[in-house]
């Protein structure tokens, strides 16, 4: 009854975060009509890349995670794309480069530090069935991947704050990665995984201060130039969040 629960509340995670995977359509529409990206920056979708592609090697090896797998095998894809049009209409193609292939080596890093003995050294919680310090370890990397890239938010809410304006924070991308990270808390929660219970609750928490800032500034001054922007909106959830 749990595991059926589970799967259902992990598919409608997995329809929400396909939508906020998708958020960044009219951002890169508006880059391809300017040709250039502005001064949008390209860190959150790197971010999301990196975490994508680890959390797509923790499915392939935590047994019953086809869900996870799903997700980010369709994440992975679109951060990708992303990326790419980024670096089509960058002006600074070389930086960007070298930015993807350090995400590249990142996960190959992660990938080939499984391998190792010292991944055996490494057991936070007694293993279950089908778990294994392989299972473990990478879903470390993937919580710490997460805390790393806690900037991004933390940097909009500050930007918020300063220009007393929420042009940067699209109130339906913050509802939907709450709602998300909510679903993902519960799926966690019946599938007894707390490498996709920890990042959850901080987007959780990080989606209910998203949506308080929304209500406090929602009527300040609007400052969006189509062809440029600070920020992008997806660094607000970038790291607040899993990417299961």
């Amino acid at each position: 009854m749990a595991m059926g629960a589970a799967e259902a509340v992990g598919w409608i995670g997995t329809g929400l975060t396909a939508l906020w995977f998708l958020s960044p359509a009219p951002t890169f529409r508006g880059i391809v009509r300017c040709k250039s990206v502005g001064t949008y920056d390209a860190m959150p979708y790197l971010m999301t890349l990196l975490q994508c592609i680890l959390w797509l090697s923790y499915s392939m090896i935590t047994p019953d995670r086809s869900l996870v797998f799903i997700t980010n095998v369709l994440g992975a894809s679109l951060e990708l794309l992303w990326c790419l049009l980024y670096l089509r209409y960058s002006d600074q193609k070389r930086h960007m480069a070298t930015k993807l292939l350090l995400v590249a080596i990142l996960w190959l890093g992660a990938t080939l530090l499984i391998q190792s003995p010292m991944e055996s050294m490494v057991r936070m919680k007694p293993l279950k069935h089908g778990e294994t310090t392989r299972t473990e370890f990478m879903g470390m990397l993937c919580v710490i991947a997460n805390i790393i890239s806690y900037a991004a938010p933390l940097g909009v809410f500050r930007q918020v704050v300063r220009t007393r304006s929420v042009d940067s924070m699209p109130l339906g991308l913050s509802v939907a990665a709450t709602c998300s990270s909510s679903c993902w808390c519960v799926y966690a929660f019946l599938k007894s995984d707390v490498w996709v219970l920890i990042p959850n609750i901080n987007g959780v928490f990080l989606g209910f201060v998203q949506l308080g800032l929304y209500t406090y500034y929602c009527r300040g001054p609007s400052n969006v130039d189509p062809c440029e922007g600070e920020t992008s909106a997806r660094g607000l959830q970038g790291a607040s969040r899993l990417i299961p």
